[in-house]
């Protein structure tokens, strides 16, 4: 982490010859303090790849955290201002937070090389305080990373990481970290779309058991802390994971019923997301879906065209909101009720239709339509229709 002190307006930096000295380290610190950023990072490195050959787990996560700081250094040094004997950078300046943003990217690609080096380095049982450090920084950047690019990269490294993992400490300490990560925070589109790359490389009998259980442990993090309206969305990913993975007995307790309530919720919504596909289809009749005779026999039982974008979603498995957006203002007075006419009916008429088709849905149903105006305002009219 970076130093703090605040002068006229400015951040106080510390580099890293400055966070040796703190840590007093005096025979490193003098050898480190006319080096050039680039020469101290080099020179980290080797003497923290010494102490992994060593097998020295203690020190060598203490040279990896010098090491991380000297990356900063690289990029953050050429914008300091020095005063004083410090060095200081405008923490408001929109340039400093791109090189910030650049050095967090460059220390986790750092990280991943250190891992690499470490395979080739015998007993995984070693180094256990370095392969946290290095597990910690990837996993919380695939989680704050706003570049998908870099998230990726992330994930497949942690994907990596679990194939060749055979011992039962690392497996279970690799999979706690990402368990603490995916919480209702982690952004669940990414989660999703990481689950459904995952669940494809792990279909079959064949697939090793620890690929299964990361697995689990993703699922834990789309069912934690999130209600069924996020759960919904991953309709399409949740099949996979529940196809090929079976709870086992070993697993962590909340992963097993992280699962099980995803088999419940892929269930129930799923079976509500087939048959509301069918409604909308019908609501859509007219607007260029359906054949000319079911448009005809359905303006006949006086349905009409619902005109906009239709979009669903559900609360629960028993609500459903439906969301007509981007109507044209031309079609207002249709929605207000003018010349005979209302949009919210002719909503209703359709879900009485299905409802009569699919006694068993006990569902309730709120309407949210959207006008498109073209200078100003959307106009927004809603309400709830209980059938």
């Amino acid at each position: 982490m970076v130093g703090r002190s605040v002068i006229m307006g400015l951040v106080k930096y510390k580099n890293v010859s400055d966070v040796v000295y703190e840590m007093g380290d005096m025979t490193l610190y003098y050898h480190l303090r006319s080096f050039t950023p680039e020469k101290r990072l080099e020179d980290l490195e080797r003497i923290l790849l010494l102490f992994l050959g060593d097998h020295k787990d203690k020190e060598s996560a203490t040279i990896l955290n010098f090491l991380v700081k000297a990356v900063d250094d690289v990029e953050v040094t050429p914008l300091l201002l020095f005063d004083d004997g410090g060095k200081y950078y405008d923490n408001e300046d929109e340039e400093v937070k791109k090189v910030f943003k650049n050095a967090r990217k460059n220390r986790v690609s750092k990280m991943m090389e250190i891992f690499q080096e470490l395979l080739g380095l015998g007993s995984q049982l070693h180094h256990m305080k370095v392969k946290e450090m290095i597990y910690k920084e990837v996993v919380s950047w695939w989680r704050m990373t706003k570049d998908e690019e870099e998230a990726n990269k992330a994930f497949e490294f942690l994907l990596e990481v679990n194939s060749k993992l055979d011992l039962h400490e690392e497996i279970v300490l690799l999979h706690k970290i990402i368990r603490d990560e995916t919480d209702a925070g982690f952004p669940l589109d990414r989660l999703i779309t990481c689950v459904v790359y995952a669940s494809s490389l792990a279909t079959g009998i064949s697939t090793p058991q620890n690929a299964k259980s990361f697995l689990r442990v993703l699922a834990h993090g789309i069912v934690k802390s999130r209600k069924i309206p996020m759960i919904s969305q991953v309709i399409g990913a949740v099949q996979p994971i529940t196809g090929c993975c079976s709870c086992d007995p070993s697993d962590n307790s909340h992963d097993i019923e992280a699962l099980k309530l995803l088999e419940k919720y892929a269930s129930e919504i799923s079976k509500l997301h087939t048959r509301v596909q069918e409604l909308k289809r019908v609501m859509n009749i007219g607007g260029g879906f359906g054949s000319w005779e079911e448009i005809e026999f359905l303006k006949k039982q006086g349905y009409e065209f619902v005109y906009g974008k239709i979009q669903f979603s559900y609360t629960d498995s028993n609500t459903i909101k439906i969301s007509v957006e981007d109507i044209p203002e031309k079609i207002k007075g249709y929605i207000e009720g003018e010349d005979g006419h209302n949009q919210f009916d002719n909503i209703k008429k359709h879900i009485l239709r299905w409802k009569k088709e699919n006694p068993d849905m006990n569902v309730r149903v709120t309407i949210k339509l959207v006008v498109k105006r073209k200078y100003t305002q959307e106009i927004v009219f809603e309400r709830s229709v209980i059938v």
